[in-house]
């Protein structure tokens, strides 16, 4: 994670003791454990990384798994996944979703987590007029099955190390809507790979999500281009190999 870390005696016991390296999943990551006066020489940059073609794209699968959650083929479908805790910001998403219905825009919405928030979450849908198109479909053993059925992935959290879940979306090659923060501007560039909006602003979600629906070509790019850059720089192989030189590295150097 991103957070900040506080100096003393944990601190010092956990990062400068106990280990030889540590390894930063981000830029983001690697930033704070700096700012918490971890010397930079003993921090090595490895992204996480996930098996990317796992989570090629299937229209059967698609079309299998729009009909249970009884999507129109038609209808944009929006995918969120991450747990249930203030600091994912589905809250967020709800509020774009209620504006985006407002505006007129016939669209549905999928998140797929568990956590302590879900009643105040099913409670916001309610009371914002909106669960009818929104579905809280708990934790979900099949996440590529569900990426498949989506047009749209949203991951607005207000904190975040790297961003595993934007991983998998564009490995799937979706077109995603995500937060400014930790780590992710490694994985969105900004009108390249996805679409980057500030923390806690509803209103820029749902700008972002009329953009997409009302640009499908823009849509496509985006998805085409994260895709290819995901699979190049953050497959599960580009991941193990660079910690297995680290691993290597680390042994050479205490033999």
């Amino acid at each position: 994670m991103d957070y900040p870390i506080r100096p003393g005696l944990l601190t010092r016991l956990l990062y400068l003791h106990s280990v030889d390296k540590i390894v930063a999943i981000s830029q983001g990551v690697q930033t704070a454990l700096i700012t918490g006066r971890i010397p930079a020489e003993r921090i090595r940059l490895i992204p996480s990384g996930v098996p990317t073609a796992r989570f090629t794209r299937n229209p059967l699968v698609r079309e299998r798994v729009r009909a249970q959650c009884g999507v129109a083929a038609h209808v944009p479908l929006v995918v969120a996944v991450g747990a249930l805790v203030a600091r994912k910001g589905h809250s967020l998403l709800l509020a774009a979703a209620h504006i985006l219905k407002e505006q007129g825009y016939d669209m549905r919405y999928c998140i797929s987590g568990e956590g302590p928030l879900r009643p105040t979450l099913e409670a916001q849908a309610q009371t914002l007029g909106i669960a009818p198109e929104v579905q809280f479909i708990g934790f979900c053993s099949d996440i590529p099955g569900l990426l498949a059925a989506a047009d749209l992935f949203v991951h607005v959290p207000l904190h975040e190390g790297l961003g595993v879940a934007v991983i998998e979306a564009l490995a799937a090659g979706l077109p995603i809507i995500a937060s400014r923060v930790g780590g992710i501007p490694e994985l969105i560039e900004d009108g390249k790979t996805g679409l980057l909006i500030p923390p806690r602003d509803s209103i820029a979600l749902a700008t972002a999500l009329i953009r997409l629906v009302s640009a499908p070509q823009l849509a496509s790019t985006l998805a085409h281009t994260g895709q290819e850059f995901v699979r190049h720089r953050f497959d599960t192989l580009v991941m193990a190999k660079a910690n297995e030189a680290l691993y290597r590295e680390v042994r050479a150097d205490t033999s």
